[in-house]
């Protein structure tokens, strides 16, 4: 996060910088609106991003409308399921730390991992295959 401001819609905005994938973003959020959302993967600031762009302009994102106070369509329900588990906010905190680790685990982020041994239906095939890897449009490829 950087000292560097400027006005969107209204709003004042506080400028980030950071890499994703080897290309290099900024984004502009506002604590205005403390909610911590933007688009794709550059979520996570402690406001919303009303902008984001590469370094190269080929990306960019920005926030045209913003309506406050509007009532959801007849359709929509935000009701709790009646299934929904109850729980502290320490709980919470704690099991989305898990959620994040598991997420950063060898398996879980396209590395090198091959299946020796699949078993469907009792045809077995031993040949090792390499699970494939995660492609977003967005992220550059080696």
């Amino acid at each position: 996060m950087e000292k560097e401001t400027k006005t969107i819609l209204g709003y004042t905005c506080q400028k980030a910088t950071g890499s994703c994938k080897g290309r290099q973003y900024t984004a502009w959020f506002t604590t205005d609106i403390p909610v911590s959302f933007g688009p794709w993967k550059l979520q996570g600031l402690p406001g919303l991003i009303m902008e984001a762009s590469d370094a190269s302009q080929r990306i960019k994102i920005t926030c045209t409308k913003i309506t406050l106070g509007a009532s959801l369509p007849g359709d929509i329900s935000l009701e709790l399921p009646t299934d929904a588990t109850v729980t502290t906010h320490k709980e919470y905190d704690r099991m989305e730390k898990a959620y994040r680790e598991s997420l950063n685990a060898d398996g879980a982020n396209g590395g090198d991992v091959t299946i020796d041994k699949v078993d469907v239906k009792g045809d077995t095939q031993a040949k090792a295959r390499k699970k494939p890897g995660v492609n977003y449009p967005l992220e550059l490829t080696n």
